[in-house]
């Protein structure tokens, strides 16, 4: 099975370097690089590449929509644009010259992989319906089975309905609803609903009321706060078991973050009014949601006093060495901590710029903290010598 060619039109040195890792570990060829919309279009006639990566922001007189126009009034090929710029006449602009995909920064490489999939089977169709029995045939991508268009929600996110027993007997493991009587558990479960999420589908989004909060059961979920500027940076990563998305909505007001799945994850969702209830009948209850809600302020007060004082190396070591608890499996063979996280998840995390990240966590790499060999993981390498550099 052939690979795919692909051109990245970047000016961002260490962007393009992260992005050409991130292709050829996802079994795509990357035939070239270039830092300018003239080069660019003189590239793209000379490789002839399935596919273009195209940055809108380019440095010179022709940014990436031109560089797109000129390109494909020369040559049929697909081309999907990378940008923190989302603003309507961009958007409009960009339009206009009929991309294959667009991608907005910062973006996780599964969103980098499916607009990539998307983009060049919609081309194979589109091709194969104009010239069934000419022209080029694309290489197939990393992955095959892909579906021509985005599954309808119905397909992505639904509920389980295996009944109250399930529910009770979850509820019973999950502190600190295990210490509650029998009963009270019994009131939890005949209200609550399990649902599933596929990765990257959000739960509820930020300014949303929602009657009900929820509680994570399997997966990962991000709470995303959404900045002046448009970017969505990372708040809180939930593991199974965590409380958060519960705490945030006992009083009624907006909900104040985005919730979004990062992997395929399951949540039990509890209504409002049946929680509080509870809550109100069992002061046991109510103490330990003041406690976590007290540890969240604390981790919020620490956070913002390290975006202000810390260098970038101890905010990441800090971070990584804090996601352990709950999303590093200890690998014996390797001796190793893996944390399934992508850099750029890694940079909201701290605050920083994903330049920043890659550049931090390879100089950590060649230090042999880390190990970053795996697409969208980190292994820790050496956990004490990095625990050392976060309590600097």
């Amino acid at each position: 099975m052939a690979k795919a060619r692909i051109l990245i039109v970047e000016d961002e040195a260490i962007v393009a370097a992260d992005i050409e890792d991130s292709l050829r570990k996802l079994n795509y060829e990357v035939c070239g690089t270039a830092v300018s919309g003239k080069a660019a279009l003189e590239q793209t006639q000379q490789l002839r590449p399935d596919l273009i990566l195209m940055d809108i922001k380019l440095k010179g007189s022709m940014d990436g929509i031109d560089a797109a126009a000129a390109i494909r009034g020369k040559i049929d090929v697909p081309i999907v644009y990378l940008t923190a710029h989302a603003d309507d006449g961009t958007l409009n602009r960009a339009k206009a010259t009929q991309p294959a995909g667009y991608l907005l920064k910062p973006f996780a490489e599964t969103e980098l992989r499916i607009a990539l999939e998307l983009a060049l089977h919609r081309f194979r169709v589109m091709e194969s319906a104009a010239a069934p029995a000419a022209g080029r045939k694309a290489p197939e991508p990393g992955i095959t089975d892909v579906p021509a268009a985005p599954l309808p929600a119905a397909e992505l996110a639904g509920s389980d309905d295996t009944g109250s027993a399930s529910k009770v007997d979850y509820l019973k493991k999950i502190n600190p609803f295990s210490r509650l009587p029998e009963a009270s558990i019994q009131v939890l479960a005949a209200e609550c609903q399990f649902r599933r999420y596929a990765s990257g589908i959000a739960l509820i989004y930020e300014n949303d009321r929602s009657e009900q909060g929820f509680l994570m059961c399997s997966g990962r979920v991000a709470m995303l706060k959404t900045s002046a500027s448009g970017r969505q940076l990372i708040v809180e990563l939930l593991a199974p078991g965590d409380l958060f998305g519960l705490t945030i909505c006992i009083d009624e007001q907006q909900f104040p973050l985005t919730a979004r799945a990062q992997v395929a994850s399951e949540v039990l969702w509890i209504p409002r009014a049946v929680l509080r209830r509870v809550l109100e009948t069992h002061a046991e209850l109510y103490r330990d949601f003041i406690s976590l809600i007290a540890e969240r302020l604390r981790r919020s007060y620490g956070l913002s006093r390290a975006l202000a004082h810390d260098r970038v190396d101890i905010r990441i070591a800090s971070a990584l060495t804090a996601l352990v608890p709950n999303f590093g499996a200890f690998e014996l063979q390797k001796g190793t901590h893996r944390i399934p996280i992508t850099r750029q998840e890694l940079a909201d995390l701290t605050g920083t710029s994903v330049e920043t990240a890659i550049r931090i966590t390879k100089n950590m790499e060649r230090q042999n903290l880390l190990d970053l060999s795996e697409t969208g993981a980190v292994r820790i390498t050496d956990f004490e010598r990095l625990a050392e550099i976060a309590s600097e």
